[in-house]
């Protein structure tokens, strides 16, 4: 029997009929999500609060943001993350020297396993979640590497009335135990906590949640973190978050990134997931990383 398949075409119209701004200038990336933004020394305009509220406009507006060329220290970095909010501190990977909120994402050359392998969005096991993430590049491949965004919003919007029915009101248990198992088994340098210390790591959050500041409905299930429904075993729930895995990284959804030395890329993990690709054998990456407290979830 054929399948078939009714997808209608919904695309976010911000991206084609973007704001005007007035200290840089934006360039969509694809009619999903992202945009690059030209014109702008960040490190120069850390203090200048009119910049600073254009960004989080363009950020709320794009989820994805890409700032080429940039020369950032690691306190540069700090500042420029404490724009959008106090600094998360996760546990479970080791940090720059001297602090505790800014996370090396480091690959040697000879480590077969980049730090993530799967779809997510950041410390979903957090209560609550990461809100903004800030990552610099600072050592990347000539080619390769590339970070992979997906919009959970336009995802929400594309299910069918009846998915979305079913979905309201469920809650979903994110945790961070097995992640921890797998990050320690690859990663033995980088992580900074045994699995023993995370079990206790997780949270649950709706399904289906509101944007605080758009308003706009998201999914907010991904494979790393979410494991199973409240109140239904993992192998019940399965079916179900496999199907929204698959759904919410369609290509209509996504865009990619690809990273050069000086890239600093801001996101909003409250509507996005992301995954980072493993294609670069025998070359160093290294980053550096800061993300926001975020808002607790709500339907």
């Amino acid at each position: 029997m054929q399948k078939e398949v009714y997808r209608a075409s919904i695309a976010h119209p911000a991206q084609f009929t973007p704001a005007i701004y007035k200290h840089f200038t934006v360039e969509p990336i694809t009619g999903a999500l992202g945009a690059e933004i030209l014109g702008l020394d960040v490190a120069a305009n850390l203090d200048n609060p009119e910049v600073a509220e254009e960004i989080r406009s363009a950020l709320f507006e794009h989820l994805v943001l890409l700032f080429r060329g940039q020369a950032l220290e690691r306190e540069t970095l700090r500042h420029f993350g404490q724009l959008f909010g106090t600094l998360q501190r996760n546990p479970t990977v080791k940090k720059a020297a001297d602090t505790d909120d800014v996370m090396l994402v480091r690959q040697e050359a000879e480590e077969r396993f980049n730090f993530s392998g799967s779809w997510h969005s950041d410390v979903t096991w957090g209560r609550p979640p990461a809100g903004e993430t800030a990552l610099y590049a600072m050592d990347v491949p000539p080619c390769g590497g590339d970070t992979h965004f997906a919009n959970t919003a336009l995802a929400y919007d594309a299910l069918s009335e009846e998915m979305k029915a079913m979905l309201s009101g469920l809650k979903a248990v994110h945790s961070l135990e097995v992640s921890q198992r797998e990050f320690s088994a690859k990663k033995p340098n980088d992580a900074d906590a045994d699995v023993e210390d995370v079990v206790d790591l997780f949270a649950e959050h709706p399904v289906v949640c509101t944007h605080p500041v758009t308003g706009r409905k998201c999914l907010f299930v991904n494979e790393q973190f979410t494991h199973r429904f409240v109140g239904m075993s993992e192998e019940e729930s399965c079916p179900l978050l496999e199907t929204l895995f698959r759904h919410q990284v369609l290509p209509d959804f996504t865009c990619r990134v690809r990273w050069q030395p000086g890239t600093l890329a801001l996101w909003d993990n409250r509507a996005t997931i992301h995954y980072a690709s493993n294609d670069y054998p025998n070359i160093r990456r290294e980053m550096m990383r800061v993300s926001t407290v975020g808002d607790v979830p709500v339907a």
